[in-house]
């Protein structure tokens, strides 16, 4: 039996949060796993880039672009996906994520990052987010129970 994701999105303190821990307390960790998307965990990519977005001046970093700084968070949203989402619902496990894609696009939004893919701006209709010349929302992305 393939596993469920289920995703909790909304800007900061409007209790995405709460109600995963709420549900943690509740559901069996047996059938069900819990991901602060992209996962901060120690040894992961998404630590090292969360450190990275947030204090640069480690990793030798004087500046870095929005864009720069949204891609970043992509990679670790692909890696997360891979290593962990991938294969928790493969085994039949219900992933549940306190926040997932969409963030990146909000938060590169209010930090100043470019909404449109690669391919809007040649001209292709395909786009992430906001198509700024038509100001329309598009979302080319597929809903499924599975990860692709």
């Amino acid at each position: 039996m393939v596993g469920k994701l289920l995703i909790f999105e909304g800007p900061d303190g409007v209790g995405k949060t709460t109600i995963v821990q709420e549900l943690k307390a509740k559901l069996s960790v047996e059938n069900f796993k819990f991901l602060s998307f992209p996962g901060r965990e120690e040894g992961t990519l998404g630590n090292a880039i969360y450190r990275m977005h947030h204090s640069p001046q480690e990793f030798g970093i004087k500046v870095m672009s929005e864009l720069a700084r949204q891609t970043l968070h992509i990679a670790a949203h692909i890696d997360v996906i891979e290593t962990r989402i991938k294969p928790w619902i493969a085994e039949g496990k219900n992933v549940v994520l306190d926040r997932f894609w969409w963030s990146t696009l909000v938060y590169g939004s209010v930090g100043g990052g470019e909404q449109q893919a690669e391919g809007t701006r040649r001209g292709r209709s395909d786009c992430l987010g906001h198509n700024q010349a038509s100001g329309r929302i598009c979302d080319r992305s597929r809903s499924t129970d599975r990860p692709n």
